[in-house]
């Protein structure tokens, strides 16, 4: 067992992120001592040798940190402790490291960037949001300052060990395998624009302007015009949920599928959970093995309401379907996310873990890590029962003219397939969120199936 010696200052804080770095990262015993003359963080190894960490913010006032004061700037420095050989430093000196066979003393305060980055403060402190009401990737710091594409807190646990293992040789750690989590925000499981003038009108205008897709246009209506002539046998959104368990289940993954189980705004479709087609469509993603999961309504991130009524019928049909969804997750609906609220939402509700937190603007990793973890209440600043697991790369987001804007391009492909490679890199769960209302095309199709390998 190692010992980490620390001052009482932010203590719920820094047991938090201690837990989260030693218990679910690395899967170390520790004790911790608490020394209120101690400014740094020391890390005792079974040997007796040393690892000293520069603290700052975690060393501050308990009275409120969420304010602008505590926002950092970054800088890169070498390290030679690190998979990058350099390191983004948010807090602490980064050009301070002296390694003697001893101890190691460093001037980076890993712990409070890591703090900062699990615990998504930085989200109750600056208030700019978008047009949805969303905390925006250009509003973060690591946007700001180029770093979004690095899992930085996975950068950080490696360096930590990659000390500690410099020091102590026989030091073991947790190990992980690489994996895919592969989802599916179902907003439209059945096409119902097809049933309907004004929807398909409405649609089919959404396809010019928002996806800028003449054909996507076109499909919509030709779908319109068959239905009314009796000629439409199938749903082609239906058809792709289909598709896409096939060539997932021909890869080797499972794939967890989220629905909108209550409507709560014109951003919501309304369906009929208690129809024939809906139960039939949740019985066969369950004997196949996929996992159905909540994505709740537009208007449900910061209200209670909302999101216990969609929480109740989507755990109501599962039970009267006597479908055994050992684990249950979700995502909200437009990525909408209150980092005092939702969380909060989601854990009083006794869910296992959400996959939200990616940016629409932009992919990357918002958290900072590509490894699963248990949330931190920022209100009550308490360790949460829910785990996050990060979602990383969104289709609309790399794809879709609004964000990133590359299409089905090569540079759309790489870009993907860079974060699914980093992810890997570090052992993680590369997550990969794909609607099935995006395959316009067998070419849509090819390219996602070269991702999901």
């Amino acid at each position: 067992m190692i010992t980490i010696q620390c001052s009482s200052e932010l203590l719920a804080e820094k047991k938090y992120i201690f837990e989260i770095i030693f218990t679910e990262f690395l899967g170390i015993e520790y004790s911790i001592l608490h020394n209120d003359e101690c400014n740094d963080i020391s890390i005792e190894l079974k040997n007796g040798k040393l690892i000293i960490f520069n603290s700052l913010f975690l060393n501050g006032s308990d009275e409120s940190y969420l304010n602008f004061s505590n926002l950092p700037s970054v800088v890169i420095t070498e390290n030679i402790f690190t998979p990058e050989n350099n390191i983004p430093v948010l807090f602490g000196q980064g050009n301070i490291i002296d390694v003697s066979k001893e101890q190691i003393k460093c001037g980076i305060d890993i712990f409070s960037t890591c703090f900062f980055m699990l615990s998504r403060m930085e989200e109750a402190i600056i208030q700019d949001r978008d047009s949805n009401d969303r905390f925006a990737a250009k509003s973060s710091v690591a946007y700001q300052y180029g770093i979004l594409d690095r899992p930085i807190v996975d950068e950080y646990v490696e360096m930590l060990w990659n000390m500690m293992k410099h020091l102590d040789g026989n030091i073991e750690r947790k190990a992980y395998k690489p994996s895919n989590f592969i989802t599916c925000d179902v907003d439209w499981p059945f096409d119902v624009t097809k049933n309907s003038f004004y929807l398909t009108c409405r649609k089919s205008m959404g396809d010019l302007i928002h996806r800028k897709s003449l054909k996507q246009c076109f499909n919509t209506l030709k779908n319109y015009t068959l239905e009314v002539l009796n000629f439409n046998d199938k749903d082609y959104l239906t058809e792709n949920l289909r598709w896409m368990m096939d060539v997932n289940e021909e890869a080797g993954n499972k794939v967890s599928f989220y629905f909108i189980t209550e409507y709560t705004s014109k951003n919501d479709i309304k369906v009929n959970f208690d129809s024939d087609k809906m139960r039939k469509l949740f019985n066969e993603i369950n004997n196949r093995g996929h996992e159905i999961g909540l994505h709740p309504g537009y208007n449900c991130f910061d209200s209670d309401q909302n999101f216990k009524k969609s929480a109740e019928t989507l755990r109501r049909v599962l039970k009267e379907e006597n479908l055994s969804q050992r684990i249950i997750g979700g995502r909200m609906h437009f990525l909408r996310w209150d980092i005092l609220k939702t969380p909060q939402l989601w854990d009083k509700y006794n869910f296992n873990y959400d996959t939200t937190l990616s940016y629409a603007d932009a992919a990357g990793f918002r958290c900072g890590t590509c490894h699963e973890f248990s949330m931190f209440d920022l209100k009550s600043r308490k360790k949460m029962s829910l785990k996050q697991r990060p979602l990383i790369t969104m289709e609309s987001t790399i794809i879709g003219p609004k964000y990133e804007n590359l299409g089905y391009t090569e540079n759309a492909l790489n870009r993907f397939k860079y974060f699914k490679n980093i992810c890997h890199k570090y052992n993680g769960e590369y997550v990969l969120l794909w609607h099935n209302s995006s395959f316009e095309n067998e070419k849509n199709k090819e390219f996602y199936k070269e991702i999901i390998q």
